[in-house]
């Protein structure tokens, strides 16, 4: 039986592509450097503000990925709450958890202070018992020491937490800290590459996803 929920952020409970994409467009537009589409962002996001910004610059640019990166955060550290919004059907699934006394969590490779912004701003104060973006000297998704060490806080085996996320990287995440891997197809990412990440279960709606707490 589940006895605990983790969360992806971006692409699992809020769509922050918008967002991101104008942040690292405005960056980019500063070095004059080619700006992206937003559906290409949905491929650059996932592992950390650094690696979004060596995917953004392109491997021509690779020398301005480091002032791409600090132009960035510069942007992002004012305007993530802009476009950014909760997936359909997250707040009420969230309210649903918690009134089945489930602890929630949140681990992302978005940089931590941002996560802090972004998950206070749109959820209630106290809705997750853990919130973890990413931090120096522990390693990105999908290394799984981040998980784990949320098990431990919340002192859950790692077998009874369902993890959710919306990439190939949480899904390795998930799987390699031992825990119950459902890849939520609402997010960035296909459901083929989830599949093929290793996902146990796919989640087409949040309802879904307490259907499994039900079952699992």
């Amino acid at each position: 039986m589940v006895q605990a929920v983790l969360f992806d952020l971006d692409g699992t409970l809020l769509d922050t592509l918008a967002d991101i994409a104008d942040c690292m467009n405005r960056a980019l537009g500063e070095l004059g450097l080619p700006q992206h589409p937003y559906d290409a962002y949905r491929y650059f996001v996932g592992s950390g503000a650094k690696m979004l910004a060596n995917r953004a610059v392109g491997e021509d640019n690779k020398g301005f990925a480091e002032q791409a990166e600090a132009l960035y955060s510069r942007e992002y550290a004012q305007f993530n709450a802009v476009k950014t919004q909760p997936y359909p059907g997250i707040q009420g699934m969230l309210s649903q958890i918690r009134d089945l006394h489930l602890p929630m969590a949140v681990l992302s490779n978005k940089p931590h202070q941002n996560t802090l912004s972004v998950v206070a701003h749109y959820f209630p104060e106290g809705i997750f018992s853990i919130v973890r973006g990413q931090m120096e000297y522990i390693p990105l998704k999908p290394d799984p020491a981040a998980a784990l060490t949320i098990a431990s806080c919340l002192k859950v085996n790692p077998e009874r937490i369902l993890y959710a996320g919306d990439t190939a990287v949480d899904m390795a995440c998930a799987n390699a800290a031992g825990m119950v891997s459902v890849g939520v197809t609402w997010g960035f990412r296909t459901r083929s590459e989830l599949v093929n990440a290793g996902a146990r279960y796919l989640a087409d709606t949040p309802e879904d996803i307490m259907a499994l707490l039900e079952r699992v």
